[in-house]
């Protein structure tokens, strides 16, 4: 079977107008595949010019501090992305003078460049043969041959890379990554696809045995587990405003490198006495005064469920400072890169708990 010619017109007619596939630049494309793993590209598009536009070459965003890089990247999730970005620029400053890198054993040092996005970047930056595998390739390939294996054994990705290797436009390499990747992602969808339209029905062994739903096979989920976060937001008021303590999260955990308000983890439920018996801070009760005790938030990860409530005191006096926790007014929080649960947190409900305060 030979589909590429009907995938390049396919591409040809409704491709998408996006910004990485009008240049060559590996950074810029490379950019693009960071942001767009685990994220969707309406929303990826928007970080995506945000992010060109302050940091426009490699060069600048190796010279960035990891805060000023976590607040451009708030939002997005999964945060390591960003961190390995960082530590990839100053790779390439380093080791390559500043020029993203044109070999594909270098491309693949890079910290956080793995499998799919070098060869994503090897074949739309520098014209490299090298077939793209991601989930909306592995959807389009194993409907198409009828793949009946699971799709996270190895093998199965070996075979489809065979697949691949087979039908790759050897003249546009990087073209018909693009096309493969689109088709999937706006025809060949995980729900509802278009197979009444599709210009492979007479090929598509999964549509021709009634069995399109069916694939791609993957492994059973594991269950999320929940997670409760209790937080206690400490405000003081003086006469230069409203104050309230943060740290930056440094444990190996979700969110690391972003900011918090103090946070104690519960397996279950629990009240603020229950917290504040916990030793997570310490100050004199008679100064202490409960103002606010928000709802359960809830936040999705991908095997985990955050489950946080805000108990938020004001104080006559903050405790003593560590060198972990910093003192910060209220009308600068929007300058720290906080994860989007307690951004959620600070967007509802802040306007009310400051008319509470005295």
């Amino acid at each position: 079977m030979d589909w590429k010619n009907r995938l390049r017109h396919w591409y040809t007619h409704h491709k998408r107008d996006l910004p990485w596939r009008a240049t060559n630049d590996p950074y810029k494309i490379w950019v693009s595949e960071i942001i767009l793993q685990q994220t969707r590209v309406s929303q990826g598009l928007d970080y995506y010019y945000r992010f060109i536009d302050k940091y426009p070459d490699i060069q600048s965003l190796a010279e960035t501090d990891e805060d000023s890089l976590m607040r451009v990247w708030q939002g997005l999730g999964y945060y390591s992305r960003a961190r390995n970005m960082h530590r990839a620029a100053g790779q390439v400053v380093r080791d390559h003078g500043g020029r993203f890198p044109a070999d594909m054993d270098s491309i693949r040092s890079l910290k956080g460049v793995g499998e799919y996005t070098s060869a994503a970047i090897a074949s739309m930056a520098f014209n490299m043969p090298c077939p793209v595998i991601d989930g909306n390739v592995l959807r389009f390939i194993t409907r198409l041959y009828a793949i009946a294996d699971p799709v996270h054994k190895s093998t199965t990705r070996a075979a489809i890379k065979r697949i691949l290797d087979e039908h790759m436009d050897i003249q546009d390499p990087g073209l018909f990554n693009q096309a493969l990747m689109e088709f999937g992602a706006l025809h060949c969808k995980h729900a509802r696809p278009e197979c009444h339209t599709c210009p492979f029905q007479d090929d598509c062994l999964a549509f021709l045995t009634g069995r399109v739903p069916m694939f791609p096979v993957k492994a059973p989920k594991a269950p999320k587990r929940n997670r409760h976060f209790n937080y206690v937001v400490l405000l003081k008021k003086n006469n230069e405003g409203i104050w309230s303590l943060i740290r930056k999260r440094d444990q190996q955990d979700i969110w690391k490198g972003l900011y918090e308000f103090p946070m104690c983890e519960t397996k279950a439920p629990a009240g603020l006495d229950r917290i504040l018996e916990s030793g997570l801070i310490t100050f004199d009760d008679a100064d202490c005064r409960p103002i606010y005790e928000s709802h359960a938030f809830r936040h999705l990860l991908t095997h985990q469920v955050i489950l946080a409530r805000f108990f938020v005191l004001q104080l006559k006096e903050m405790p003593p400072l560590t060198n972990a926790w910093k003192a910060v007014n209220l009308k600068s929080l929007g300058t720290y890169a906080f994860p989007r649960l307690i951004d959620r947190f600070l967007e509802e409900e802040l306007q009310e708990i400051e008319k509470k305060i005295k």
